[in-house]
């Protein structure tokens, strides 16, 4: 039987929530399943959840149409099965501004947020929890099938994951940049960050640092059909990858570039690219992803 009401953590958190199972069980998490209601304002601290079974998730075992914002949760969650993930086990529905950390480990579709994203929504969030498993898995998402992935990142270096379905792979020093959330369009989504010094923190925390602001793109034009954004050079051309705000604009190459020594990621890692590409008859040398 699934919840069907509206969760508000109102800013609290709850701290060592353990649960352990040796049968098969699914649907594990605080909340098993969920549907159709939003879970909100809360923090997990120390989890320790163990089971078989299929829909494991630290806050969330199976969310179907439902919104998970502004939560988190840190410490253990582990199954034998399928669907496991740090914050939500398996996801239709919404998760956003939130996080998870720690370590998930399971057989198949693990993921250090999520497990498995079935026509899910996921924005603004990451994922630092160690991951491990069998068949997909993943830093920030293990398997995603027609899902969305916004703006989402995940430790490659406290992960032990160089992959995951979705998401953007960053080193511990990069994740600890504020402009890397910046430019990825994090501001008024609930997060501050104490640049350099630690991963963002939701803001009803209460931990140190500052509102993430908003980007300034360093590209001349607008973005739209009658003035595009003008890529001129290579380093403007390497920024694309990181700036969220370009994902459905409009886009043209000015110049024939050579991107030998630079170091690319791919367009489209923040969120589907949804604009248009006009290289304008220009070639792109050397490039390597």
């Amino acid at each position: 039987t699934p919840f069907t009401g509206t969760f508000d953590g109102n800013n609290h958190k709850i701290s060592n929530l353990t649960y352990t199972t040796t049968a098969y069980k699914e649907y594990v998490g605080l909340f098993g399943y969920i549907r159709n209601s939003t879970i909100k304002n809360l923090g997990l601290e120390n989890v320790c959840l163990t089971s078989e079974g299929y829909y494991i998730g630290g806050l969330v075992g199976y969310n179907d149409s439902s919104i998970v914002t502004a939560c988190y949760v840190t410490g253990s969650v582990s199954g034998t099965g399928e669907s496991v993930g740090g914050l939500v086990g398996e996801n239709y529905g919404t998760i956003a501004s939130s996080y998870a950390t720690g370590s998930v480990s399971g057989y198949m579709d693990v993921g250090g947020l999520c497990g498995y994203n079935v026509y899910g929504t996921i924005i603004a969030c990451y994922a630092t929890s160690s991951v491990s498993g069998s068949h997909y898995v993943g830093g920030l998402v293990g398997w995603n099938i027609s899902g969305a992935i916004t703006s989402s990142f995940w430790d490659l270096e406290t992960s032990g994951q160089a992959c995951s379905f979705g998401g953007k792979g960053l080193t511990t020093e990069q994740m600890k940049t504020m402009s890397i959330y910046q430019n990825a369009g994090w501001e008024g989504q609930g997060w501050v960050m104490e640049d350099g010094a630690d991963y963002p923190h939701l803001s009803w925390e209460g931990t140190e640092g500052i509102p993430i602001p908003v980007a300034v793109l360093p590209f001349a034009g607008k973005g739209t059909t009658e003035e595009p954004y003008l890529i001129s050079t290579a380093e403007e051309f390497a920024l694309l990858s990181w700036y969220g705000g370009i994902l459905d604009k409009q886009i043209r190459l000015m110049a024939n570039l050579d991107l030998d020594g630079f170091t690319l990621y791919p367009i489209g890692n923040l969120g589907r690219f949804t604009g248009d590409f006009d290289g304008d008859s220009h070639t792109i040398n050397n490039a390597v992803i």
